[in-house]
Order: C-alpha cells, then structure tokens, then sequence
C-alpha cells in the first residue's frame, strides 16, 4: 500500500529536484560528449510536451518542458534533418566514426553510475550510518503486543540468539527451511523502527501462505542455557480482502519485533570507501537481477513508476535521516543507468546494439528501419509507462 499519508508538498517538490537532478545529469552526459566530438546539438531539453522556459545560446536551445520525466539532446541525424546545407554532413551523428557515437550513447548511463556512487559516498561520508545489535525492540500496537502474545516475557532489550522459520509458500512447505539458524550478523533480515519483514525471496505469495517464526532470545545477564523462545505464527498483511502492498511488494504482517539500532559515523575515509563501493556493488546486482527477472515474467511486482518513487522517497523522507534519502536516490540513479543498457528500441542500450552490429556487419541499417523501430519501442515504453502509473494509482 502506497502511504499517501507521507506525501507533503515538501516531499513533492524535493522528489521533482531529485528527479531533474538524475534526468539532467544522464542528458549531460550525450550533450557534453556530442559537443565534444563537434555534432551539431538543436536542442537540450529537461522534461517532456510544452515548453515552459528556452534560451538560445550558440546554436543549440535550451529548455524546460511541462513534464519532468526524462528529457532528451536533440542531434542533427537523431531527429533532426539539415537540408538546407547549412550545418555539414560530418558535424550528424551518423557522419562521426562509430566508436565516438558509441561514447556519446554510454555517457549518460555513466553518469549515472557515477552520480550513483558519489550519492552513496556523500551517505556514508557525511550522515550517521544504522548500526545493528541483536537485541529486541518491541513496538508496541503490533502482533507481539496482541492479546495471543502479550504474555509472554520478550521485551526490549532481550538479546535474540536464533530464529527458526517454518512456512508454506504457493503450496511449498520447505519454502524457508534454509532460513532458519543462529543468529551471527543480520544481512539475511530486514528491519525498521516499524517492525520485521523478511527479504524478497521469502514473501507470500498466496493469501492462504503462512510462517511460523521461533525466536530464541536471552535476558541480560544470563547464559544461552536460561533461553526462551516465542512462536509467531504470521499470515499474509490483508486488508478489506486485498494484499497490502510495501514498494509494490506483498508482504507478512508485522510481527512487532524490531531490531535495536543505533546510529554513528562510520569514521575512517577507508571505510567510507569500502562501505561505499559495497553500497554500489550490491545495489547494481540487486538491480540487474531484478530486471533480468522481468525477461522470464519474474518480478513485476516490483517494478513501480514515478508514483511508487515518490512514495517511497516521501516515507524515507518522513521516517529516516536525510542521509537515507540520498542513498536512495543513489539506488534510483543505479537503476536508471541499468535500464537504459536495455537493448530495448528507443533506449541508449538499443543505440549501442545498432552501432555494434554496423561496426561488425560494416554495413548501416537502412535509417528508415531504425526510425520505425525506435518508434514502435518508444509507443511500447510509454504504454508500459501508464500501466505502471496507473497500477501505482490504484494502489494507493
């Protein structure tokens, strides 16, 4: 479930610099390279439809349009046709060696990896980073605290020392079994101030799915031989017969159990560096896996549009530091350099394929053929656009 309740025009205005900053940036990146390799550049454009504000400078326009969800450099032979002589053939982006048109088609996406990386560098730099115990935080309203569960003696502070899950998922009973053990570090959960979920690859499917959790804990000052334990037996979150969705995804009622956090700098420039090119290894995989798993009909539930950004971004905003704030943008920077290396028609991974198959072939794709190709991928990628707004609409 979207949590409009986040939303405020803060939030909304913050989302809209973030998303320029990121568009801008990725447009930067094939206008300074188209410069650079003297290709005559009509337009550089931030946003779609209308144009809002424009100046003129040298021979190229620059404007703002009416709406901020891409933008585009506008090059004589991407687009734009000279007939009238007055610009020569070698200044098109078809008249320029392939390799330099293959370095103007990858530098947005290199930009926004490296916006990606700097934005995590600035996180760990400069903001507190979370630091994990695992001691129990008991947040009070949930399912621990429920009339079932309440009189058992966990509380904040006990230490947890095992976690034991059972479960059936889509009709598997053996769905979880490899997520059970002692508790040595916490990289397989996830947590918040707001209760306890689990990772991607244990959530429901179904909403007859359930899971059962045994979580052996310790009070302070005792021996793993005085441990207890509590059984949590968790359903699907459902409300007025409809999955309750977190960033698109189903997921399990909160048990009520949180993980103690505390929050510190990380200190030296080399862990900042280390924790850094972590933060950006990890997210690229994640990301890459997440939309390879599209290709083989996996993972559309995750996948959400602007709306599913904006609330995300407006909860994190709301709920966590600004440091969090901006190792998600650096995530959604990742992300859209990972989507644009599609080969997808109208996609800057489509321009790379086509370059290289006319550098291997040594033959040029009929221009014809390429225009209705990257119009047709164009139409399917708005169309795709609208569903997913419009399903992020109807979750709110």
């Amino acid at each position: 479930m979207i949590l409009a309740s986040s939303i405020s025009i803060w939030s909304v205005l913050l989302f809209i610099l973030s998303l320029g900053l990121l568009i801008t940036i990725h447009e930067l990146g094939h206008f300074s390279m188209a410069k650079l390799f003297n290709v005559y550049v009509n337009e550089f454009a931030i946003g779609f439809g209308p144009r809002l504000l424009k100046f003129k400078k040298g021979e190229t326009t620059y404007a703002l349009r009416a709406i901020p969800l891409g933008g585009f450099v506008s090059m004589y032979g991407e687009g734009v046709e000279i007939t009238d002589g007055s610009v020569p053939p070698e200044r098109s982006l078809l008249g320029i060696k392939k390799w330099k048109r293959a370095i103007i088609m990858v530098a947005g996406i290199t930009l926004n990896f490296i916006l990606g990386f700097t934005l995590f560098f600035v996180n760990n730099a400069f903001f507190p980073q979370a630091n994990y115990t695992n001691q129990v935080t008991i947040i009070e309203g949930e399912k621990i605290t429920s009339e079932e569960y309440k009189s058992f003696d966990i509380e904040t502070g006990d230490y947890i020392i095992r976690i034991d899950k059972k479960c059936t998922i889509n009709g598997d009973s053996n769905a979880c079994s490899s997520k059970s053990g002692d508790i040595k570090d916490f990289n397989d959960l996830w947590y918040s101030e707001y209760g306890f979920s689990y990772t991607e690859d244990i959530l429901p499917v179904t909403e007859d799915d359930k899971m059962e959790v045994t979580i052996h804990y310790v009070k302070e000052n005792t021996t793993t031989d005085e441990s207890k334990q509590i059984t949590l037996t968790l359903s699907p979150a459902m409300k007025d017969g409809k999955f309750v969705l977190e960033s698109g995804r189903k997921t399990w009622e909160k048990m009520g159990v949180g993980q103690y956090v505390y929050y510190r700098h990380l200190g030296s420039f080399g862990k900042v560096i280390t924790t850094t090119f972590s933060d950006f290894g990890n997210n690229t995989i994640l990301i890459a896996k997440t939309l390879g798993g599209l290709f083989v009909g996996k993972n559309w539930d995750q996948i959400g549009g602007p709306v599913a950004i904006l609330s995300a971004s407006s909860v994190v905003l709301k709920n966590a530091n600004f440091g969090t704030y901006i190792y998600l943008w650096g995530t959604i920077s990742v992300n859209l350099a990972i989507f644009n290396l599609l080969p997808f028609p109208g996609l800057d991974g489509w321009h790379l394929l086509v370059v290289a198959i006319e550098a291997i072939t040594k033959k040029e794709i009929p221009e014809k053929v390429k225009n209705i190709i990257s119009a047709v991928g164009m139409i399917l990628l708005f169309g795709l656009m609208i569903f997913i707004v419009g399903r992020d609409i109807f979750r709110i």
